[in-house]
């Protein structure tokens, strides 16, 4: 269920950037009419023109698609545990390497953005407190997950998965940055180290 759920978002997601991309085409058509319609208008005329509230067909319909183009798209909100583990189940699908990826999130735990901070082997990765800290101070993030996979399949944290999310923790409060979770992905499961009560 949580599988066909991340697919459909997923779906979603690529139908939204096609009518995003087809909107943009149609208001660039659109602004071609309305320069038309502008006649010699020089470009900062034009400009004003496509916000009066008397503006020709041509020009209105151009505003309203910019407006339906530039509208910000919905962000993916972070409510818990089984959110953050269906993102990255579908994320983590099919990856051999291990890699530690950060979700910088609004203080209202919406997705900023994500960020893969490290690569390694099929065995290991180790990045740094300023490794997983740094995307998120970037974009202002008030909180932000962590993740990793296990290649191995066994999504069991490590004692050093441990001890390394008691450092994220402690470097979070100082910074003013909320660390909600940090997640052990493997074949099948998803470990939250919340959820487990290790270091919350």
């Amino acid at each position: 269920m949580k599988k066909k759920k991340a697919q459909g978002g997923a779906r979603g997601r690529a139908a939204r950037r096609r009518r995003t991309a087809t909107q943009i085409a149609e208001a660039l058509e659109l602004y071609d009419l309305a320069r038309a319609a502008a006649g010699s208008a020089a470009r900062a005329d034009l400009h004003d023109l496509i916000w009066r509230c008397d503006a020709p067909p041509e020009v209105a319909a151009l505003r309203r698609a910019l407006e339906i183009a530039l509208r910000p798209a919905p962000r993916t909100i972070i409510r818990g545990a089984a959110d953050a583990k269906a993102w990255l189940t579908a994320y983590y699908a099919g990856r051999a390497q291990e890699e530690v990826v950060v979700l910088s999130l609004t203080v209202k735990h919406a997705i900023i953005r994500h960020d893969v901070v490290a690569v390694g082997s099929v065995s290991s990765t180790d990045p740094t407190v300023a490794d997983i800290f740094r995307p998120a101070i970037r974009c202002g993030a008030g909180a932000m997950i962590v993740a990793h996979n296990h290649p191995s399949g066994d999504a069991t944290p490590s004692p050093e998965d441990v001890a390394f999310t008691r450092r994220l923790r402690e470097a979070g409060r100082v910074m003013g940055i909320d660390v909600v979770d940090h997640l052990v992905v493997g074949a099948g499961e998803v470990v939250s180290l919340r959820e487990r009560r290790l270091e919350w």
